[in-house]
């Protein structure tokens, strides 16, 4: 089995043919309600403006855009100070809410190529095991897995995923690379 590797934003040249793969708290930050107040929000500004001048291309899929979708209205939601979904979503401000995220969905789908998880049964059947991972964050592992991708995350969970990962987040990154 090949080395896994972990890039941070000094190695993206090394990468610069591969095809990387985002996962939603990374997206969050550049394109969501995070990117304004994350710590990390400048370092994923500068990692962006790098992979766009490299001309690299972004992928996402279902689960991703879902979760976005879902993250991104639990904090309007709060921010709104209602305490039920269905009160927020059906709200003036809920129903505007959803526009603005659907409206940054849409963007992301003109940037990002769509790539449906396409996980057989007996895929997701290996991965009904008790580990460090979510369910939601095994799809996306091994949608990078069979499609050779390089997550793209700033979620420290991902630390021991069999896939190779950019980040800024010195948790899933030497800080010296």
């Amino acid at each position: 089995m090949p080395q896994l590797r972990r890039y941070g934003v000094r190695q993206i040249e090394e990468i610069k043919h591969r095809k990387l793969f985002f996962d939603t708290n990374a997206l969050l930050i550049i394109y969501g309600n995070a990117r304004s107040h994350h710590p990390r929000s400048a370092h994923y500004a500068k990692m962006l403006a790098k992979l766009l001048a490299y001309r690299m291309t972004f992928h996402v899929n279902e689960i991703v855009l879902s979760e976005f979708y879902y993250a991104s209205l639990k904090h309007e939601r709060e921010a709104s100070n209602f305490q039920f979904v269905k009160d927020f979503r059906n709200s003036e401000a809920g129903i505007r809410s959803r526009e603005k995220i659907f409206a940054g969905i849409a963007d992301m789908l003109r940037q990002f190529t769509f790539v449906p998880y396409n996980l057989t049964p007996d895929d997701i059947a290996g991965l009904l095991k008790i580990d460090s991972l979510d369910f939601n964050d095994k799809l996306i592992v091994e949608t990078c897995r069979k499609n050779n991708f390089v997550l793209v995350t700033d979620d420290a969970d991902f630390k021991d995923a069999p896939v190779d990962i950019l980040s800024v987040n010195h948790a899933l990154i030497d800080e010296n690379r």
